[in-house]
């Protein structure tokens, strides 16, 4: 994607009208659940053979919303980086799997109606397992992560609401960027 491209996607999304503050009060907190494909869209400098980039991918997330554009709130989920499975040169079979689970703070806001705009930061707990010849291994490690996240939902009564989010998180720990298109619930607590 060229950069012109890039300059003219956003000035056309910053020309349109954003939504102001309204007087009718929201619900103090809101969570969201989301489920989806995930794709490890890195790039490897060395071809991995038997590399499967796909997986599935959930989140839940609290966010406060004390009046304001800008909410507030934590997010935790899974996952997977991506999975390999190799022949080996005696026959026998390497299966190895990488997942992630990012704990971030998020930032959300709503630039126009049932559209969510969220960024967050935090760590990232990265396991990766590993099977051949009859037997299993596995290591863990720590990281920073960013996340950013676009999702567009409907109301499906007072409080629920259902839509869909695409979200691209940043592993810094391996330099790993996944993107997800994820189903998402939304649950709206009352003010009462």
């Amino acid at each position: 994607m060229t950069k012109a491209t890039v300059v003219g996607a956003a000035l056309l999304v910053l020309a349109g009208p954003l939504q102001g503050q309204t007087q009718q009060a929201p619900s103090p907190l809101t969570v969201y659940g989301s489920f989806g494909y995930v794709r490890n869209v890195s790039h490897f400098e060395e071809p991995i053979p038997g590399i499967d980039q796909n997986g599935m991918a959930g989140s839940l997330r609290i966010m406060w919303n004390h009046g304001h554009l800008l909410s507030a709130g934590l997010e935790a989920g899974l996952t997977r980086v991506y999975a390999v499975q190799q022949q080996l040169a005696d026959g026998s079979t390497l299966d190895a799997t990488l997942d992630a689970v990012p704990i971030l703070v998020v930032f959300s806001m709503s630039p126009w109606r049932r559209v969510h705009v969220n960024v967050g930061t935090g760590f990232a707990f990265s396991k990766s397992a590993i099977s051949s010849m009859g037997s299993d291994a596995s290591s863990s490690s720590f990281g920073t992560t960013f996340m950013g996240s676009a999702g567009y939902f409907v109301p499906l009564s007072g409080r629920f609401e259902v839509g869909g989010e695409l979200k691209f998180l940043r592993l810094a720990k391996y330099d790993d960027n996944n993107l997800s298109l994820n189903l998402a619930l939304a649950y709206k607590f009352s003010r009462k």
